[in-house]
């Protein structure tokens, strides 16, 4: 105990604790110092923002880059969180991949300065980071503050996380435009909202660049091991042009970008009269990018009105369900939906509406049993097409994977 100046005695237990928020404080500041210092020594700064396909832009991006010799760093988001980098030979830089360790908490805006201290410390011209933020603020953040980002990749405005974005499409992508900065670029594809963002980045002395898919050829896309839409590689493209890449060079070197885990698969089940696939396109958790999907693989005969829908159904995604009633599982009329997950209730009990012969509600079943079911109806060449989301199946496809 000691004597303060106003005669208080005060403990030095209590004059610690009271340091504390204090100290943090400091070490917080000290922090953010650190990461603006190397964040500025860092070229281009790229937010890939939107509502699907960022993970897949921004790894075709990075290997455009690193393809035209412009070291450069990402990091993705997608199923788990990734950091990509490159170690340098004596003709090429070399693309590397780590996953990222989290906190218990989970998913933080603040891992960007992960990837900021990598890109610094490996004199990266370039940082390309997905956005990992939904609520508008927390963008605005990412964006503004972490990243100080100079070039803002939105790959399209969809239908998801409307009960945060919306309630409308265009309070979504006022959203997109509010975490763009004043005096960058702005890399979109043509769509609905191109108009918005042309004037909305005028206001804001924005340069906007608009990618064209129509001149991505689909013999370039099916070169891929995985489904890749003209859309991604063209705003990859775009944007890689934009920092100077070489076309034919960037193109040669996003077919050398390293898949997310989380893209789109084909799996084997091997069933009990016979070897079957199972699609794996669970991430692709919104109507208009399962439907686009749907359709692609059915140009491609890998689906068709034999196919079984298998749709992992969330207990905290209600209003994803009804959307996807609406807009997927109304319009894809195969012999069989199967449904598993926590949140099934709602679409087994609109059963009567949907285009299906059978429907099986197998909602919060083990995976070892889901699985058990799967290959006992499974017969030579069957084709399972699963969507909906892709968290809680991982252990179910592990499952599968066993036989």
């Amino acid at each position: 105990m000691f004597n303060g100046t106003g005669g208080e005695t005060v403990s030095l237990a209590s004059l610690f604790l009271f340091s504390l928020p204090t100290a943090a404080v400091v070490l917080g500041l000290r922090e953010k110092n650190s990461v603006s210092k190397q964040i500025s020594a860092i070229k281009y700064r790229i937010n890939v923002n939107g509502t699907r396909g960022k993970s897949t832009v921004t790894r075709l991006l990075v290997g455009a880059l690193l393809e035209a010799g412009i070291p450069t760093v990402g990091k993705v988001t997608g199923s788990k969180s990734c950091l990509l980098s490159f170690k340098p030979s004596q003709t090429q830089l070399i693309a590397e991949e780590k996953e990222l360790a989290r906190r218990p908490e989970g998913p933080n805006i603040s891992e960007i300065k992960y990837a900021v201290k990598a890109a610094f410390q490996n004199k990266a011209q370039a940082l390309v980071a997905e956005c990992m933020a939904i609520n508008p603020d927390y963008q605005k953040i990412y964006s503004l503050g972490y990243l100080k980002s100079n070039i803002t990749i939105v790959t399209n405005v969809l239908e998801d996380h409307l009960e945060i974005l919306g309630p409308s499409l265009q309070d979504m992508a006022e959203s997109f435009m509010s975490a763009v900065p004043k005096n960058s670029t702005l890399v979109v594809c043509p769509g609905e909202f191109l108009n918005y963002f042309l004037k909305a980045a005028s206001l804001k002395e924005v340069d906007v660049k608009v990618a064209d898919p129509s001149s991505v050829p689909m013999e370039y896309c099916e070169k891929f091991p995985y489904p890749v839409f003209p859309e991604n590689v063209a705003l990859a493209l775009e944007t890689a042009l934009a920092l100077g890449a070489n076309e034919e060079v960037a193109l040669a070197g996003m077919l050398k970008a390293f898949p997310d885990s989380g893209a789109i698969r084909f799996q084997k089940i091997k069933g009990r009269a016979g070897e079957g696939v199972l699609i794996n396109a669970f991430s692709a958790n919104d109507p208009t990018t399962t439907m686009a999907i749907w359709n692609y693989l059915k140009e491609k005969r890998h689906v068709n009105q034999g196919t079984t829908i298998l749709m992992n159904c969330r207990n905290d995604r209600v209003e994803r369900g009804r959307a996807f009633l609406k807009g997927v599982l109304k319009n894809i009329p195969t012999k069989s939906l199967v449904l598993i997950g926590e949140g099934t209730r709602f679409i087994f009990s609109k059963q009567k509406s949907l285009p299906y012969e059978e429907v099986v509600d197998l909602g919060g079943i083990a995976a070892k049993k889901v699985a058990f079911f799967l290959q006992e109806r499974c017969k030579e060449k069957d084709v399972f097409f699963g969507i909906g989301n892709y968290f809680g199946v991982e252990k179910l496809c592990k499952e599968l994977e066993g036989g």
